[in-house]
């Protein structure tokens, strides 16, 4: 059986912030002037554009998949002004997993993140507070303060991965706020050690510092360890992950892909069918999030042969046909519902699945005489 992706492949420029930050520590950590700090930069860009030159040579203009595909573009089934409002919302959480890392998931596809509108508070807050660090950022700027370069830091990575001006193939992810904290650790830092020095006596600050790093140390510590335990394996994430992202249409259909695996090893006859039904019902949740899935359509007629339940397989597979009738599992998947019809004494059903079979591999010889038996025997009681 086949499994989802963990996360859709993202393609986004993560270096091109470097080309801002560099002539910006110039300008705050070495105090040169602006035109200098450009110019002294200018080496560093030089050698960028001539990576850009040879990678778009190599690998020539990126080819999108179809926008349609609700699997790569995370807002195909958004208007204009829901994407641009669900994206302002989205990197609401990004800050919010920064300051507090609970709950956390490995995938957050669609429809995980409700889309937004211009009506919702959580649209409006993040407007907000992103707009007063941008203006943190120029006010910071004028002092040569280091708390300007590390809002810079965060915005501009920021901006590679929210969807503002690149679509990376996925609603958000915790990986991908890995470079802009950077950005909010100098600014945490910074901020604390300031805090500290306004604590009189000297040594009571210095105190109060400590004790605090190592609550964080000892919180984040046992977050941390917690969490590798779920990323022991494939299997131990995503049975995680499905209860912080119930809806989330890649771990729905990974769950839902080692359940069906799963059964084939299990001896208890009735868990076994107890863990193919789930299996089959979170394959029909999927199909309700993308009715065209293809690879959902496959996996759960694999369940449902499992479960030897012939009729909802071909109307899986007759799903398959109408999307894509090349898929090369059809005519394997026609044969087996054929012959489970077979043993149950269908045999006209078997006869038309067996047809299907042969119609699309017609040197089948395996299908030839089961369609021979099943002809045979329907004539037998006639």
């Amino acid at each position: 059986m086949e499994t989802q992706p963990l996360v859709p492949k993202e393609r986004f420029p993560q270096y091109l912030p470097q080309l801002v930050l560099l002539p910006l520590s110039f300008y705050l950590f070495i105090n040169y002037s602006a035109r200098k700090s450009i110019v002294a930069a200018l080496p560093y860009f030089i050698v960028a554009a001539l990576y850009l030159f040879i990678r778009y040579q190599t690998l020539g203009p990126r080819n999108d998949i179809s926008d349609n595909d609700i699997q790569i573009n995370p807002y195909a089934y958004a208007s204009h002004t829901e994407k641009l409002a669900t994206e302002i919302a989205t990197s609401m959480n990004y800050l919010k997993l920064l300051i507090f890392p609970h709950p956390l998931s490995s995938d957050y596809s669609y429809p995980q993140i409700p889309y937004k509108d211009f009506g919702s508070p959580l649209v409006w807050l993040s407007l907000v507070l992103h707009l007063m660090l941008v203006f943190g950022l120029f006010y910071f700027l004028r002092k040569r303060s280091v708390l300007c370069f590390a809002i810079a830091f965060y915005l501009l990575n920021l901006l590679m991965v929210n969807n503002f001006i690149f679509d990376i193939g996925a609603t958000m992810g915790e990986r991908l706020i890995y470079h802009a904290s950077v950005g909010f650790v100098i600014a945490a830092a910074y901020l604390l050690y300031k805090g500290m020095e306004k604590i009189k006596p000297a040594n009571t600050g210095k105190e109060s510092l400590a004790w605090l790093l190592l609550a964080l140390i000892i919180l984040c510590g046992f977050k941390t360890i917690e969490r590798n335990k779920d990323w022991k394996n494939d299997e131990t994430l995503f049975f995680r992950d499905i209860n912080v992202s119930p809806n989330s249409f890649l771990v729905n259909a990974n769950v839902a892909c080692m359940l069906v695996n799963k059964s084939d090893y299990e001896q208890n006859e009735q868990k076994r069918r107890a863990e193919l039904e789930r299996g089959a019902a979170l394959y029909t949740k999927v199909l309700g999030m993308q009715d065209n899935a293809v690879i959902a359509y496959m996996n759960r007629c694999v369940a449902y042969y499992k479960l030897q339940k012939p009729d909802s397989m071909v109307a899986d597979l007759d799903k398959v046909m109408l999307i894509y009738p090349i898929h090369p599992q059809l005519p394997e998947m026609y044969f087996r519902a054929g012959m489970l019809y077979y043993s149950d004494k269908q045999y006209s059903k078997a006869v038309s699945a067996l047809q299907a079979s042969l119609k699309l591999n017609p040197r089948s010889t395996d299908a030839q005489k089961a369609l021979n038996m099943a002809n045979a025997a329907m004539q037998s009681i006639k």
